[in-house]
């Protein structure tokens, strides 16, 4: 993608007070140690998908009782700004990118899986628990078309031992446990590392409660640098560097100019959403026999589930995952509900005497 020349100072200006900001952003990207991006649902907006807490978000239309606005996720394709991260990843200007987003829009953009801790699941990716090393099933459709809170089971079975797959998604009041996509042991490892950290289009309300993924147990003064991109005020606004009151999408058009990216223009030929119901296996078995693992899926395809189709048979690319080595850092942390709810203590009674008893919340302590 290439941008029209222009000089420095008249890519700043529509920013006004904020220019001095984002031309440091710059210089942080060009210049620092190991750069880590928190990623929320305002980098996607411009995907015509809604964000979360902003003015016409999904959570603030439901608590003033108005109606969510429908919104086809799967037509959606990646923005400027998820261009601009896959450039900054190949440059070697960042290191790892954590999103909170579930529509899968990173993947597609170009980001490898390895580079990526989708935090909260990934909506066109489906597991199975029972074989080891787990597998991973990318489709070319939404997979949590009948899926709910704490009922994740699909209306598929595994290719190679016919378990029940799952989706995902970690919802509100659950705890993510899958190795992958959420990848949690690269975010938390990179968090470790982070010299700083930019976070893109999130209110941090769920994030920051991921104290492991802030360094919490650290010095102030040996946390990485905070820098946020986001149109609302945020959780950690005191803590950071400044902020910067602007989309996404301007933002990280004035990076990849100044750092001089080559940003790729988004081509459905080589999403790997669709390459991949292009080139999947595709195996039918009779029933009863065993289908190859890798092979195009098993059963019956749900009525929604058309795109990249065919003969009936369900396209996907299989992932065998490796098991990641330490059971506390393949998860998020154990006792984390996303609502967070308040810690509160409640009185209770052992051997005749009251004791105050801590129930798990946002105060919960970060992972060891």
């Amino acid at each position: 993608m290439s941008f029209p020349a222009k000089h420095e100072d008249d890519q700043l200006d529509s920013f006004g007070a904020l220019a001095e900001n984002v031309q440091t952003l710059v210089e942080v990207l060009r210049s620092a140690e190991h750069v880590v991006v928190y990623t929320g649902a305002g980098i996607s907006t411009a995907a015509s998908i809604p964000d979360y807490r902003g003015p016409d978000g999904l959570y603030t239309r439901t608590t003033k009782g108005q109606a969510v606005k429908p919104c086809d996720l799967t037509a959606a394709t990646p923005t400027l700004s998820h261009m601009v991260l896959v450039a900054l990843l190949k440059a070697g200007r960042i290191q790892h990118i954590v999103s909170q987003n579930c529509d899968g829009l990173h993947r597609r953009s170009g980001v490898e899986r390895e580079q990526i801790s989708e935090i909260h699941g990934n909506m066109y990716i489906e597991v199975c628990k029972q074989c080891e090393p787990a597998l991973e099933y990318e489709r070319d459709f939404d997979v949590t078309a009948k899926t709910a809170r704490h009922r994740h089971a699909t209306e598929r079975v595994c290719a190679a031992c016919a378990a029940r797959l799952h989706d995902t998604i970690v919802l509100p009041g659950e705890t993510g446990r899958l190795a992958w996509p959420l990848n949690w042991s690269a975010a938390l490892d990179h968090a470790q590392r982070a010299s700083h950290i930019v976070v893109l289009g999130s209110s941090l309300k769920v994030l920051r409660h991921y104290k492991a993924l802030w360094a919490m147990e650290r010095v102030k003064t040996k946390r990485p640098k905070i820098i946020i991109v986001n149109h609302q005020a945020t959780s950690k606004d005191k803590q950071a560097l400044f902020r910067i009151d602007s989309s996404c999408d301007d933002v990280m058009t004035v990076v990849a100019r100044q750092l001089g990216l080559d940003v790729a223009v988004y081509e459905r030929s080589w999403d790997p959403l669709f390459r991949c119901a292009a080139e999947a296996l595709k195996v039918t078995a009779a029933p009863g026999e065993p289908v190859p693992v890798g092979s195009a899926v098993d059963t019956e395809p749900p009525p929604e589930a058309s795109a990249g189709q065919g003969n009936g048979v369900l396209q996907c690319t299989v992932h065998k995952n490796p098991p990641l080595s330490g059971s506390p850092s393949s998860s998020a942390p154990s006792n984390w509900y996303v609502r967070g709810a308040r810690k509160r203590s409640r009185p209770a009674k052992l051997f005749g005497k009251r004791r105050r008893v801590s129930r798990p919340g946002r105060s919960s302590p970060p992972l060891p």
